[in-house]
């Protein structure tokens, strides 16, 4: 659960609303993930 709860808590998690989010699947989600039309960055460093 750590690095969705981190990456929720960025300003890149700005405008995210109505999501589910899983925590084994999160890497993919955000990987796929798009916004504005390009693709999401990875997760934020430690």
């Amino acid at each position: 659960m750590g690095p969705p709860i981190v990456w929720l808590a960025s300003d890149e998690a700005a405008g995210v609303h109505d999501e589910r989010i899983v925590a084994v699947k999160f890497e993919r989600w955000l990987r796929e993930r798009t916004v504005d039309g390009e693709a999401a960055r990875r997760l934020p460093s430690r």
